[in-house]
């Protein structure tokens, strides 16, 4: 399933570069989710839109987008930065307050990756309901 036909519903929203907007990105998100087929998924889906969010405003350091699309039994988030720099996973310390982000996205997703564009990148988790292993395409 490739092209724009392989999501029955998709919706993208634009954010500045401030912390304020990463609450706000998971508030759109949650409320989009809630007529979705991955309701159930809400506070895992919500906790990785933070720290993908969290690491656009922090590390990127610039405005973002975010996409979430789904069909029958998948469903992707993509979070989009104006940094070229890809993100690395760390291994969580006890000592360390930050840095926990991708450790978690990698715990939770079914697939996580890297996405690089002409300006930038597109950071992206996927879920998939427990009957469906085939991979998603990406959103757009």
């Amino acid at each position: 399933m490739t092209g724009e036909d392989a999501w029955s519903t998709s919706r993208t929203w634009s954010f500045p570069a401030s912390t304020a907007s990463v609450g706000e990105a998971r508030q759109r998100v949650a409320t989009f989710l809630a007529a979705s087929p991955f309701d159930h998924a809400d506070d895992d889906v919500r906790l990785m839109v933070s720290e993908l969010t969290t690491n656009a405003v922090v590390h990127a350091a610039s405005a973002f987008e975010v996409t979430v699309c789904w069909n029958d039994g998948r469903l992707r988030v993509e979070v989009a930065d104006g940094s070229e720099r890809p993100p690395e996973v760390q291994p969580p310390t006890l000592t360390e307050a930050n840095g926990r982000g991708l450790f978690i996205v990698q715990a939770l997703a079914h697939r996580w990756g890297v996405d690089h564009r002409r300006a930038g990148k597109i950071v992206w988790f996927e879920l998939l309901r427990r009957d469906d292993e085939t991979p998603a395409a990406r959103c757009s």
